[in-house]
């Protein structure tokens, strides 16, 4: 074979080895996008082997929340149901070459679940970002590091259907008509405020949780309406799931001219449990300000019951006093229970823990003791539809500090159980507690 062919023959077998990067790269921008969407197809199917075959020996996975995995463990995922997904539907596919190597972004639309450090996160209309690094090895691409970012929804969104001046007047002012079709993102809704006059208000799709000044909270569904009288407080107004959005019209009787809608300044009423997007609670804002129940100080359980509930079991280790435990609950909440005798959906219990001291910089206590340090602050809730996917009606959180990153809840072991078996009323110590004793109905 002389030198031209042999060159040729090179060049043929490089080409037959290599037949994404030849040319402009059209081939692989057409083949690396193919790939895309064929590997969201097998991650919908949950088809781990087909999964496998598009990830590289060194693949890791970066979650939103930071979490890395390696290829096993990514895999192992899908294969014990930690990771399962209905939907992955993509779009904004954009594939850049380099040569043997590629990035490949794209915006994937999630319905699923994924089980993390004991928790269920479950997903409904994610939008996320992917960002694919890929090498052509051995005649294939693969996906070296994947890194997904979730995108956050709107918080609400609010389009205009109609607006007509009336002939009517009332209370001799010209009045206008406004229909108004509002959307809540998951978990999202609006602060305190109040409207001018009358409002009516019916659910499209999804839930939302009403409370208006002097009424219970209340839930209302698809095909449900619900009215709120002039200037009336509206002290709740939110998306009831923290999973899918919620959209109702809301339709306005105004004096023509004045705003719709006039937000008020925060109150001790905006008291409902906030939680972020991976299901855990955010630290109550101005808990301090809700009202009072009651306090203790160095309460010890009984060695039976510390010695089955690990968070008792070292909480007092080497503590001569023990803690300071003042306790807060949010006023609609305890609103409901002073009329009711009994604890609503989205109760919230705050103990603000102190270390207890004897001594202070003056000397000019001789006895007793009082609250010092401050340790952390320790919340409950009641919250039968938990966005993190657990079932237990009340959850037990602890933020270490008073600008803590949000909390994840306490296994059941470590609080709920106890308070399941001890406390005097639906997992609350109302027995220590002098401002909710009143309500504990006699035993006979």
């Amino acid at each position: 074979m002389n030198l031209t062919k042999f060159i040729a023959a090179i060049a043929i077998s490089l080409i037959a080895a290599f037949p994404c990067i030849s040319g402009d790269g059209d081939d692989a921008v057409k083949t690396l996008a193919k790939l895309e969407l064929d590997w969201a197809n097998a991650v919908e199917r949950n088809d781990v082997d087909a999964i496998a075959r598009f990830l590289h020996p060194d693949f890791t996975f970066t979650s939103p929340r930071g979490g890395i995995a390696d290829r096993a463990s990514h895999l192992d995922d899908f294969r014990n149901g930690n990771s399962r997904f209905t939907l992955v539907a993509l779009s904004e596919v954009e594939v850049r070459v380099y040569g043997q190597r590629a990035v490949v972004t794209s915006r994937p639309t999630i319905d699923g679940m994924v089980k993390a450090n004991g928790s269920v996160i479950t997903m409904k209309c994610q939008r996320a970002r992917w960002t694919d690094s890929l090498i052509f090895q051995d005649g294939a691409w693969t996906c070296v590091a994947r890194h997904q970012s979730n995108i956050p929804p709107p918080a609400t969104s609010a389009t205009p259907v109609l607006e007509q001046i009336l002939k009517e007047k009332v209370d001799g002012k010209e009045t206008k008509l406004s229909v108004i079709e509002l959307e809540y993102a998951p978990g999202a809704g609006t602060p305190p405020h109040h409207h001018p006059g009358p409002v009516v208000v019916y659910v499209l799709d999804g839930a939302i949780e009403s409370q208006v000044e002097g009424k219970p909270l209340a839930t209302y569904r698809r095909g449900d309406a619900f009215f709120e009288p002039a200037g009336g407080k509206h002290l709740v107004s939110r998306n009831a799931s923290q999973i899918m959005p919620a959209r109702f019209l809301a339709y306005f009787l105004a004096p023509k001219g004045e705003p719709l809608t006039t937000f008020d300044p925060p109150g001790r009423h905006a008291s409902a449990p906030e939680y972020d997007v991976n299901g855990h609670l955010k630290l109550p804002a101005d808990f301090r300000t809700w009202i009072f129940v009651g306090s203790n100080i160095g309460l010890r359980y009984r060695k039976d019951v510390a010695e089955t509930t690990p968070r008792e079991r070292a909480r007092h280790v080497g503590q001569r006093i023990g803690d300071f435990h003042n306790i807060y609950m949010n006023p609609d909440a305890y609103e409901h229970y002073v009329k009711t005798g009994k604890f609503p959906e989205k109760t919230v219990l705050v103990m603000d823990v102190y270390m207890a001291k004897d001594k202070e910089p003056q000397n000019v206590v001789t006895g007793g003791y009082f609250p010092g340090d401050h340790r952390e602050i320790e919340v409950a809730v009641k919250n039968s539809n938990r966005p993190d996917g657990c079932k237990t009606e009340w959850a037990y959180y602890i933020f270490p500090d008073e600008k803590p990153v949000p909390a994840q809840a306490e296994k059941d072991a470590d609080c709920y159980s106890c308070h399941r078996k001890h406390a005097a009323k639906d997992n609350v110590w109302v027995q220590f507690y002098p401002t909710l004793r009143g309500n504990i109905a006699p035993s006979h």
